[in-house]
Order: structure tokens, then sequence, then C-alpha cells
């Protein structure tokens, strides 16, 4: 007892990698699945066997590739109507993320994309900026749902990769 207050001798070390073990898991069920193997391995530093470490990777990645061919699959069915309808873009605006943007179409509908290669977004904006320009193609594959633009009269295309229907900020 010090001073009328109980002190409880623990080994702290122990007790903070219990609280960190508890935090991540916490965390990685909080987060996007894509995160959960860079937070796998984090854990490791927090005394976590390597071999769970590895078993958490392979687990996470299985959920991560079924998850995204069931994204793919719902984008394409939502965004393909646009394609068939010619329904053009009306506005491009930046949206919270790195090197995301936000396209909304004149029936109302919102995507947030990232472009294909640097400056496509930026393109694609000056684009609209003269012109109406309806999307030309809606594709699905490894690299995730594509949006593909053009125009008459021109050969070259712009390409987004869809990463998701828009959601209120």
């Amino acid at each position: 007892m010090i001073g009328g207050v109980w002190v409880i001798a623990v080994p702290l070390v122990p007790v903070l990698a219990l609280v960190a073990v508890i935090a991540a898991g916490r965390r990685r069920r909080s987060r996007r699945p894509e995160l959960a193997a860079v937070e796998a391995r984090a854990a490791v530093d927090d005394g976590l066997d390597p071999a769970d470490a590895a078993e958490l990777d392979e687990r996470f990645a299985a959920v991560e590739a079924e998850q995204a061919v069931e994204r793919n699959r719902r984008l394409v069915l939502e965004l393909q109507p646009l394609v068939d309808r010619r329904v053009p873009a009306r506005s491009i605006e930046r949206a919270p993320g790195v090197g995301a943007a936000r396209i909304r179409f004149a029936d109302g509908t919102a995507v947030v994309v990232r472009g294909v290669a640097r400056g496509d977004v930026g393109v694609l904006a000056a684009l609209m900026h003269r012109r109406a320009v309806p999307p030309e193609a809606c594709s699905s594959g490894a690299d995730g749902t594509r949006l593909t633009f053009g125009w008459p009269g021109r050969r070259q295309r712009v390409s987004v990769v869809v990463t998701g229907l828009d959601q209120p900020d």
C-alpha cells in the first residue's frame, strides 16, 4: 500500500502485448479486408506466432477475393444501364481518398473512381467541360470494374476503375 492506495505489481510487457493483440483484432473487424493482411503482419510484432499470421494472411486474401468478385458483379449490374442508355457524366469532383474522384451522371447515379493511368480523371474532366461524355463500356476483370468513356470522332478512350457507388462523406 502506497499512500492509502493498493498497488498491484503486474509485469507490464505481457499486459501491453495482450492489449495490442485485442486492439488489432478490433481494428481488423472494422476495416476493409485488404488492410487486414497488413494488420496481421503488424500483429507479429505484438507477439503473434508467424505461422498464425501467415494463416490469417491466407484467410483474409481468400475472403477479399470472394468479396471482390461479388462487388464487381454488382457494380456491373448497376453501371451497365448507364452504358446501354448512354447516360452522360455531368460532373467530376474530388472524393475522399488518395487519387479518388466522384463522377455524377445525368440520372443521379454517382460512383467513386480512380484513373487507370495517371491523369485519366483529369482528361475526362477536361472532355466533360466541352461536351457530354457518355460511358461506352463497362467491364469487370482482375483489376476491378472499369468504365470506359469515349466520344464521337476520336479514337482515344479514357478508362477509370470504379471503386464503388458513392456514399456520403
